[in-house]
């Protein structure tokens, strides 16, 4: 979608790209331009979580 829009051959911007650590467009959200954090920093689901909250 980038290289067509800047009429760039795409084998020439994914290497630009990666070059100046842009995430993929999979992984930026799509309203903040952020990147999403998706790793897990604990190994307890959410409705795991959940469950053992309401059981207090």
């Amino acid at each position: 979608m980038l290289a067509a829009e800047f009429g760039l051959n795409p084998s020439t911007v994914g290497p630009v790209l990666a070059r100046h650590r842009v995430p993929h467009l999979a992984a930026i959200d799509p309203i903040t331009g952020q990147p999403v954090r998706s790793a897990r920093h604990s190994n307890v689901r959410y409705d795991q979580l959940r469950k053992s909250v309401a059981r207090r």
